[in-house]
């Protein structure tokens, strides 16, 4: 689980573990994932676009 910081822009500039899935490697690769990787959809205050908070989980899954 992420804690994520998300600006007006809606790029997340700051990742931090919240909750450990108990392997560190795991860890890493979901933090720099969603920190080099994803968008988000900034929060909004009277019409205007704000940074804010979100914690998410991060489910992974094994493939052959």
């Amino acid at each position: 689980m992420l804690r994520i910081h998300v600006t007006a822009q809606g790029v997340a500039d700051d990742v931090r573990v919240q909750q450990s899935s108990g392997s560190r490697r795991l860890d890493e690769a979901a933090r720099t994932t969603v920190q080099q990787q994803w968008r988000f959809a900034p929060a909004e205050r009277h019409g205007i676009k704000i940074a804010a908070e979100t914690i998410q989980q991060i489910e992974f899954r094994l493939s052959d």
